[in-house]
């Protein structure tokens, strides 16, 4: 049998077993959790590091799974599975999609892939007229607490599921700044920015928080496509472009210089 452990937010958590019954465990500190019994289940694992997904599958009558939705990583739902009652860490990782049958009343839930988990550098640079830095990071060296982000305060913006319209977006120093970005929300949670549209004054989100209700302050943040155009007007950075803009579009030994 399984013990299943879902984080939300590294704060909010749920407890299920695959067991018939439920399981109530010592935490190591006096605390007694309860593991619900449902019908929870995942796949088998392989030993491709890198291509092999776990997938686990669960009822949508249970919390959180209705509306449990990933950010790419980016919004902090962690999943463990342990072995019980041998202690055996089977997995610990972030929620990588989610997939909802509701004709059927469950969700599949695919994790990041044990590759992911590895410590230390890995090559990932690939030869292409792109960037291949993240927005921000060491490489890319852009600062985007300088002049790349707006802060809102209850009152500024207005919630609409995973929409956000404030006023302040109209300032845009162009029609695509904010797309491709990400809102940090005053509880923690960073979601991607899918779409801006400058003249409904909105950003739309990659999923909606996960409660509204709580979020009082944003900040919201510019996104890049890449692209070195973006790189040297939006940012000024064209010295720290992580690609290769110049290079042939087409392969001229396959498809000539025309």
């Amino acid at each position: 049998m399984e013990l299943f452990t879902i984080t939300i937010n590294n704060a909010i958590k749920f407890y299920y077993t695959s067991n018939e019954t439920d399981i109530s465990i010592d935490d190591g500190n006096g605390n007694i959790i309860t593991y619900k019994s449902i019908p929870i289940s995942r796949k088998e694992l392989t030993m491709d590091l890198q291509t092999s997904n776990f997938v686990i599958t669960a009822p949508l009558s249970e919390e959180p799974f209705m509306t449990i939705s990933p950010s790419n990583s980016v919004i902090p739902i962690e999943v463990t599975v342990v072995r019980y009652p041998e202690g055996i860490l089977l997995y610990r990782g972030n929620v990588k999609a989610t997939k909802h049958d509701y004709s059927r009343g469950k969700v599949e839930i695919t994790l990041q892939s044990r590759f992911m988990e590895l410590e230390g550098e890995c090559p990932r640079k690939t030869y292409s007229t792109t960037c291949s830095y993240k927005l921000g990071d060491n490489d890319c060296r852009v600062d985007l607490e300088n002049g790349f982000k707006v802060h809102l305060e209850s009152g500024d913006f207005t919630l609409d599921g995973a929409d956000i319209i404030a006023d302040e977006f109209q300032n845009a120093p162009d029609p695509e700044f904010y797309t491709s970005g990400f809102v940090r929300a005053n509880t923690g949670e960073v979601i991607y920015i899918t779409k801006f549209d400058i003249a409904s004054k909105k950003v739309t989100l990659l999923t909606r928080f996960y409660d509204n209700s709580a979020i009082t302050s944003l900040d919201v943040y510019a996104g890049c496509n890449k692209k070195y155009e973006t790189c040297t007007v939006r940012f000024n950075n064209g010295q720290n472009f992580g690609g290769f803009p110049y290079i042939p579009a087409k392969n001229p030994t396959l498809q000539g210089f025309r």
